[in-house]
């Protein structure tokens, strides 16, 4: 069982600029965040919920997984995946399943001061949060997505977790 996410608060010196403010603490914030924060940057990353687990299960190409990923975080591998349009197609590329509370936690917000709140606007070199603060920032880094709507194209997928005997 992970750890419970850390409660997170922080006030942010708004006077001078951070190096790195990230926007939005998903899988894609808050690996930016994690990574700048162990570059040796100064990192502020703002998110309406940042101690929020993830819930949805996340996968990729094993080639495209960064090395400095822990295997640990990997759920399942399927070696060879296949693949049905008029035919089967087999491919020779593996695919990781991957561990969404083991991901969560290996991207560390230890060094990364964290804002409870939602950017309004952001901009190259800023972004006005929630509580009407402007956060300065030599990069600007917008991680928050897009929202859902009725125009926008949407990526779900079914599968079913089947135990080995099966």
């Amino acid at each position: 069982q992970p750890a419970p996410a850390p409660a997170y608060s922080v006030v942010v010196p708004v006077s001078s600029p951070t190096d790195v403010l990230v926007a939005g603490l998903g899988p894609a914030g808050r690996a930016v965040a994690a990574r700048a924060a162990r570059a040796g940057l100064d990192v502020i990353a703002v998110d309406p919920q940042p101690s929020r687990r993830w819930t949805a299960t996340y996968g990729a190409w094993r080639d495209e997984l960064p090395s400095w990923l822990p295997e640990r975080v990997t759920a399942a591998e399927v070696a060879t995946p296949a693949v049905w349009a008029s035919t089967l197609h087999e491919l020779t590329r593996p695919y990781r399943i991957l561990d969404t509370a083991r991901l969560q936690d290996c991207l560390d917000l230890e060094e990364v001061s964290v804002v409870r709140g939602r950017v309004d606007t952001i901009d190259a070199h800023s972004a006005v949060v929630s509580t009407g603060d402007r956060i300065r920032a030599r990069y600007v880094i917008d991680a928050r997505g897009v929202p859902a709507g009725p125009d926008r194209a949407a990526q779900t997928a079914f599968g079913r977790v089947l135990d080995d005997a099966t």
